[in-house]
């Protein structure tokens, strides 16, 4: 009797862990699916707190897992298994957040809007928004700025109690409202005074105005001969200042030569240069051009006196 009870009692053990068992396994196999995982890689500014094994949603569907996380240059390269990758996109994006308010981080990648599919060679670049952790420590600096800001306004506030508090101060602020009072109330009076001559003075403006339009487009037509007329002046006088520019060189073509002529002459041996240079043949030349006009003189008085023998000796 106690062999068969202690048979009865394994059989029900064995058949309540057989039910545990089979229970346990169709719970598993539900979540199970067989599909071909691949290895994707994000690039992200840094880490993000993200560790291996952190899940990877796509829409908020778990379809991976973290498997690297590891430094590459100033960013941070992750590599995940995920299961599917037929509806990612070229433009596929991801961004890490936290998983649960209590803690850990989850990869949220969104497939992307393009016509072209996403390579698994391809990298998906990735964002890391500011956890609660940053918010906090931002929130620490914020205080610590406001703690500043409020000691500033204190000090504002006393010194502007001190400023009122002083009587000199607030008789002067005082003048100075009373005068600008009067200033606005003298401006008033002045445009209530004389509102109708500025309106008169702007009508008389836009007349103005209205008069040299009307008056521009009639002399429109001489104003352009004018400007045409003057074109041609400014050419006619371009053609003078050439020909004076020719006339110029030419001249200084003519003072060339007569410098050659006068260096030729005074370097020179010949009759002018002796003429001009040569005092003592100067003196001779005038002094035979003296006798000759003396003998000329003399012939005219006396005649010439001419003894001719012919055939005979004297």
């Amino acid at each position: 009797m106690n062999k068969e009870r202690a048979i009865e009692l394994k059989v029900g053990i064995v058949t309540l862990a057989a039910i545990i068992i089979f229970i346990i396994g169709m719970s598993l196999s539900s979540d199970m699916t067989v599909t071909d995982s691949q290895i994707v890689n994000f690039r992200f500014p840094n880490s993000g707190g993200i560790k291996q094994s952190s899940p990877v949603m796509v829409n908020g569907v778990k379809r991976g897992s973290v498997v690297t996380v590891k430094n590459d240059g100033p960013t941070v390269l992750i590599s995940a298994e995920i299961d599917d990758l037929s509806d990612f996109k070229t433009d596929a994006s991801a961004r890490i957040t936290i998983l649960e308010i209590t803690g850990g981080k989850k990869i949220d990648v969104f497939p992307g809007r393009s016509s072209d599919l996403f390579s698994p060679h391809n990298e998906i670049p990735g964002t890391t928004p500011g956890d609660i952790a940053e918010l906090v420590a931002m929130f620490g600096e914020v205080a610590d700025n406001a703690k500043n800001l409020i000691q500033s306004l204190d000090t504002i506030t006393s010194v502007t109690a001190e400023l009122l508090g002083d009587k000199n101060t607030t008789v002067q602020l005082r003048e100075i409202i009373s005068n600008t009072n009067s200033t606005m109330a003298r401006m008033n009076r002045f445009l209530a005074n004389n509102l109708g001559d500025i309106d008169a003075t702007v009508a008389n403006l836009k007349t103005i105005s209205e008069e040299l339009k009307l008056s521009f487009s009639k002399n429109s037509p001489k104003i352009d001969s004018l400007i045409i007329k003057f074109d041609q002046t400014v050419d006619y006088t371009s053609g003078l200042l050439k020909t004076a520019e020719s006339a110029i060189s030419k001249s200084d073509l003519l003072l060339d030569d007569l410098n050659h002529i006068s260096n030729a002459v005074s370097q020179g041996e010949g009759l002018a240069n002796k003429l001009i240079y040569d005092k003592k043949f100067a003196n001779n030349l005038d002094s035979t051009m003296t006798r000759l006009n003396e003998l000329i003189k003399k012939l005219d008085e006396h005649g010439v006196n001419v003894n001719v023998r012919l055939g005979t000796r004297p």
